[in-house]
């Protein structure tokens, strides 16, 4: 179908007005669970290019500013240790990271094997999510190269 002369916002305009936003999910006129601008996720499920979108968004909105705000250092943390982080977070919530005090506490004090272990004794670890959980506390305890070192290559 060729729609590059048609002015899909005016589609999507009129879609949005007959068919309004929910952001909950509903029950439509024909039975159908439904949410957003009457997208039918009983029959399809929810769309896997939604599905990334929301993730992308997720991660850059909302998960990665989080942990910027708790982690003064976290620019600095390797690549693996901002996903643990990440991962943890998106698994758990940021009330329930929150939780994890003495967790959060090593992690500023550049204490990761402390940050390991109360991760890896905490119900998340022993019994919500162990596989998660020790894949998480194995890329808190792998050896990053010195924070001194790099700056003072890079200086």
């Amino acid at each position: 179908m060729d729609n590059f002369y048609m002015n899909l916002e005016n589609v999507k305009n009129l879609i949005i007005k007959h068919e309004g936003f929910r952001a909950k999910p509903y029950t439509c006129p024909a039975g159908k669970l439904t949410i957003g601008y009457g997208f039918n996720i009983e029959s399809e499920g929810v769309p896997r290019i939604v599905a990334d979108y929301w993730l992308d968004y997720l991660l850059k909105v909302q998960f990665i500013p989080f942990l910027q705000k708790i982690f003064p250092e976290f620019k600095y943390f390797s690549e693996n240790r901002k996903a643990a982080l990440i991962s943890m977070v998106y698994n758990i919530g940021e009330t329930r990271f929150l939780e994890f005090r003495k967790m959060i506490k090593a992690i500023n004090d550049g204490n990761w094997v402390t940050a390991a272990s109360e991760a890896e004794n905490s119900k998340w670890a022993r019994s919500d999510v162990p596989k998660r959980a020790a894949e998480v506390v194995k890329l808190f305890l792998e050896v990053q190269k010195s924070r001194d070192l790099v700056d003072f290559l890079t200086s």
